[in-house]
């Protein structure tokens, strides 16, 4: 059996969520399956799997594959979660940039840049 592969566990009192990328869900195949009560950040590169459907549909993928994860506990959030604030989960959604994210300036080879 391989390695268990790792992923964040969130929860607040009423609810949990796996983060998941989103680019994992396309290549066991399942990304088409996730339902609208999981969530997606903002660039839509993570997936929060619902607990109760999603979050078994993606075991069962998971095993099928040969697969093992292991949830890592992140600390219980006591009110309602940030996830809770996120889009609903949309298969069609295109990624996009990290918003806050440096902009890399390149320069061209020999360029160093201005001097005064």
């Amino acid at each position: 059996m391989s390695e268990p592969k790792r992923f964040r566990y969130f929860s607040d009192p009423g609810h949990a969520w796996l983060e998941v990328p989103r680019a994992f869900l396309k290549e066991i195949g399942i990304l088409d399956r996730v339902s609208a009560y999981s969530y997606q950040s903002e660039s839509g590169r993570m997936v929060y799997l619902e607990e109760d459907d999603d979050m078994s549909r993606f075991g069962k993928a998971m095993a099928s594959r040969g697969l093992v994860f292991q949830n890592v506990d992140m600390p219980v959030d006591n009110d309602e979660s940030w996830i809770r604030q996120l889009e609903p989960f949309d298969p069609k959604f295109v990624e996009r940039p990290e918003r806050n994210l440096p902009i890399l300036r390149h320069r061209r080879v020999g360029d160093r840049g201005s001097s005064a």
